[in-house]
């Protein structure tokens, strides 16, 4: 890094500690290429770090563009290719094989070769969970105990529209449950309430983190056979960036290095997203209401760059 480049960066630290980042930080950013692009697929987690992230580097003076895509595959290769800048739901183990064919077959519509991503560490404390959950009125723990539950429909989502992979049919077919798949965790989730207040029984599809954790009552079912397969496999969301991101933008790099979130915060943004209607509008409620963290993340960011 140039020496003006790390004086600024230097002064930018500084001016974060003593005021908690207000406009002085925005001539860092305008010191260097000032535009990122954040790709996100909607899910809810996604959304939560996506809407965070561009409501902070925003706050450090940074032109932020969320761009929605269809699928982890799509992401994924849009920051190999360089046409996003940051993609904050990698599922490792689960997206490991998309990692490794980042933009295989695609063209660079930027300088026409593919650059390599970098893999930063998980947003999220701790590791994912998933599995099948049936509402906890059904008094069951186990598949095994689908059996005789009285559930006879599965709600789970169709191949492409999880990161969670393939829903086990077969599995699912021999404990007598008729399958449903469904193109989205919102479709699903308006049928899984519509029963649930019902009381009726049936399974479906659950993670974590996500706003369902906290808006009903169910038990991930034990799966002690490992009849599920992958699906209950734990994972960690990773963050990728485009290569050179670190050099280019350091403080950015830095601030997006540094978020990290519980299982519950995550949920509590979510579910201020859900209020708000948008990813941004439902990050800054929560960030109003979380001053001190939001401080120290981009006091911690600044102090990480200007170390850069």
């Amino acid at each position: 890094m140039r020496a003006w480049a790390r004086l600024l960066l230097v002064a930018c630290a500084a001016l974060l500690l003593a005021a908690g980042c207000g406009a002085p930080s925005q001539v860092s950013a305008r010191s260097q290429d000032d535009r990122i692009d954040i790709a996100y697929t909607g899910w809810p987690e996604d959304a939560a770090i996506a809407g965070l992230t561009q409501a902070l580097l925003e706050d450090l003076g940074y032109r932020v563009e969320l761009h929605r895509v269809s699928g982890q595959r799509r992401a994924i290769d849009g920051v190999a290719s360089g046409r996003y800048d940051v993609f904050h739901d990698v599922w490792v183990p689960v997206h490991e094989e998309l990692l490794s064919r980042a933009g295989e077959g695609r063209d660079n519509p930027l300088d026409g070769r593919l650059d390599e991503v970098d893999l930063l560490n998980s947003w999220l404390v701790g590791v994912t969970r998933s599995g099948l959950a049936a509402p906890s009125y059904m008094e069951i723990n186990r598949v095994g105990e689908i059996e005789g539950s009285g559930a006879e429909r599965a709600l789970v989502l169709a191949p492409g529209a999880s990161a969670l992979g393939p829903p086990p049919r077969r599995a699912l077919s021999r404990w007598g449950l008729e399958v449903e798949e469904y193109g989205s965790a919102a479709a699903m989730l308006e049928e899984v309430d519509r029963l649930y207040r019902r009381r009726e029984p049936f399974v479906f599809l659950a993670w974590a983190p996500h706003w369902m954790n906290r808006e009903y009552e169910f038990s991930y079912l034990e799966d002690p056979e490992y009849a599920l397969g992958s699906l209950t496999l734990p994972a960690e969301i990773r963050i990728i960036t485009r290569r050179g991101m670190e050099e280019r933008q350091p403080l950015a790099y830095a601030l997006i290095d540094t978020i990290v979130l519980t299982q519950s915060q995550v949920e509590d943004v979510q579910l201020a997203i859900r209020r708000a209607g948008s990813p941004e509008a439902g990050a800054r409620r929560w960030l109003a209401a979380n001053q001190d963290l939001r401080s120290a993340w981009l006091r911690n960011a600044g102090m990480q760059a200007a170390g850069s």
